[in-house]
């Protein structure tokens, strides 16, 4: 099951996430993008605390590139830990953060 949160204003999306909640498993944040003419505004830790907020008090998870350090930054300023190293296809360094409760 998958629930999408996203910021509005007029018709333009800012920024949306999709957070996968599978039976017994931990949420996984499988999707996060802010319009990058918006980055730096706070839109990012806004949408991050709206998830977290729906999330509660439970073990989360994310993944993202292993070069992206904005968005790692992102993440660990909000709790989350490197836990995996992986290769996505193509041989793509990437990461899985956790934040546990």
């Amino acid at each position: 099951e998958s629930r999408f949160v996203g910021f509005l204003e007029r018709d333009t999306l800012l920024a949306v996430a999709e957070l996968e909640c599978a039976d017994g498993d931990a949420p996984h944040i499988a999707g996060f993008t802010v319009h990058p003419s918006l980055f730096r505004r706070g839109l990012g830790t806004d949408l991050l605390r709206r998830l977290l907020e729906l999330v509660g008090a439970r073990r989360v998870t994310v993944s993202t590139g292993a070069e992206n350090l904005p968005a790692i930054r992102l993440y660990e300023k909000h709790r989350f830990r490197v836990v995996e190293h992986w290769s996505a296809p193509g041989k793509i360094p990437m990461v899985t953060l956790a934040r546990e409760p």
